[in-house]
């Protein structure tokens, strides 16, 4: 797919998380900051996270950002 799409005329943004959280501590769903993943098909832009959860993606270069500000990162 993502050959596919790098034969486009055009970049495709793409964005991996999570829809919530769920803190053991609450057991239930919260409106902390999920960890994502963000990045251009087209152009490779290394990051700082080495992994993908929730320590490690906040110290990466977006910090912590709530789902409201996801959005316009990727625009």
């Amino acid at each position: 797919m993502l050959t596919i799409l790098r034969q486009k005329d055009f970049d495709t943004i793409v964005c991996v998380t999570g829809d919530h959280t769920t803190p053991v501590k609450y057991g239930d769903h919260s409106h902390e900051p999920v960890p994502f993943v963000i990045g251009s098909v087209k152009t490779i832009n290394l990051n700082t996270a080495l992994r993908f959860d929730e320590v490690h993606c906040a110290q990466g270069r977006f910090g912590r950002v709530t789902g409201d500000q996801l959005i316009p990162l990727m625009i």
